[in-house]
């Protein structure tokens, strides 16, 4: 700027002082060259949310988690040290509870009530988050349903999927979770209550495009920036999805659903990219099986843990939200036979050797080696209705009641 002001005061020495009128017309030119053009910012964040399988309690986790406890208290501090890194590192991190807290008596399979213990240990764990709405959440009824939402409320910890009253959905559904100033918007929805009657008044979210396209509408008004969708579904123990979920999927990310997420079957079903109306790829795992659970066989055992990483973009107050990367990683569930805490814990396929007991690295190995379902490709939308209309099942695949309880009796102790 000084060299600037020279020029100019030697414009007005050349021009003379009384040609005012010459020494405007070359100053306005150099008024324009001096200006700066503002400068354009943006701000850029990145968060992970991280989604694990069913959590569950059967009747000998219960048991061991009271020898593991002072013969009055429940101890589950085992079941989660090899998880907690990885849960407590993700920005948020997000379960299926498919037990009620419905007090005691404790049980397990077919009614479930877990201790309040079990949800300590699972904030302990670094869950951030918890589905609800699954086949069991009927299980102990009015007090179930509700005794469970207290006791989530009551540790603070957020879940969507059951309600006490249509009120309390319409005020907290669909759930808004903030991920490091990234706003994910959480659907959740169960294909049935295993045929135990949803209580009076209590609300219960179930698979049906009628509402679920209202919610979906609803989360749209409500600036999320993604929006992602944990479906309950499927067939119990097979390890590809059937034409209902394929069908589902697509139906959600064409109505606006940007990844989503499956469970129920108790084991790991493939995961694919499907394109939507809107032209982009969206992320879909049909079941992330089973994370800790007594079931008994090697697919039981085994649970997809998958880490979603996204990046958003904010320019002139303009956001572009996208998924940059997603981690799979399998974890199995080792029983307190094989290790020496006595107790249930999950063990990561990353986990090293040298902290496991003989016994359950060879378990491990024997689970995680075993190959896995292959992916299904996106098949023609013709073919899929006619997949429908062949199977004596539902639009979601799932076995009738009557033989579903059946089969799963000799599967859950």
């Amino acid at each position: 700027m000084k060299k600037l002001s020279v020029f100019i005061l030697a414009v007005f020495v050349l021009a003379g002082c009384n040609d005012v009128s010459a020494v405007k017309n070359i100053i306005a030119p150099l008024t324009e060259v001096v200006e700066e053009t503002p400068e354009i910012t943006s701000d850029t964040v990145t968060s992970t949310v991280l989604f694990v399988g069913d959590l569950m309690q059967h009747g000998p986790q219960i048991k061991r988690a009271l020898a593991c406890g002072d013969g009055k208290t429940y101890n589950y501090d085992a079941c989660f040290e090899f998880v907690k890194p990885k849960i407590s590192a993700a920005t948020l991190a997000i379960g299926n509870l498919e037990v009620t807290l419905g007090g005691e008596p404790y049980s397990g399979y077919p009614q479930f009530s877990a201790p309040d213990e079990y949800l300590l240990a699972i904030q302990n764990a670094g869950f951030d988050a918890l589905t609800t709405a699954n086949n069991h959440c009927c299980d102990r009824g009015k007090k179930g349903i509700e005794r469970t939402l207290e006791v989530l409320g009551k540790a603070k910890i957020p879940s969507c999927g059951t309600y006490a009253d249509s009120l309390s959905r319409s005020k907290r559904y669909p759930l808004i979770l903030d991920a490091d100033g990234i706003k994910i918007c959480l659907l959740t929805y169960t294909y049935g209550t295993n045929g135990i009657p949803v209580p009076k008044g209590n609300i219960v979210n179930v698979i049906d495009k009628e509402m679920m396209a209202k919610d979906i509408k609803k989360a749209k008004t409500m600036n999320a920036d993604v929006i992602i969708a944990s479906l309950h579904w499927g067939e119990e123990n097979v390890l590809k999805e059937n034409a209902g979920q394929r069908e589902l999927a697509q139906w959600l990310v064409d109505q606006g659903v940007d990844h989503v997420i499956g469970g129920h079957p108790h084991v790991i079903q493939p995961s694919v990219y499907l394109q939507g109306k809107d032209g982009k790829k969206h992320y879909v795992v049909y079941s992330l099986g089973n994370y800790i659970s007594n079931m008994q066989t090697a697919d039981n055992k085994i649970g997809l843990t998958v880490t979603l990483k996204f990046q958003k973009i904010t320019t002139e107050g303009k956001s572009t939200t996208t998924l940059l990367a997603v981690d799979e990683e399998k974890t199995y569930c080792s029983f307190p036979v094989l290790n020496p805490t006595g107790n249930y814990r999950v063990i990561p396929a990353s986990l090293s050797d040298s902290l496991l007991s003989d016994a359950e690295q060879k378990a491990r190995v024997g689970s995680l080696q075993k190959k896995p379902a292959p992916a299904v490709q996106k098949i023609p939308a013709a073919k899929q209705k006619a997949d429908s209309v062949k199977q004596k099942v539902d639009s979601l695949g799932k076995p009738s009641k009557t033989v579903r309880l059946k089969s799963r009796r000799k599967r859950a102790a």
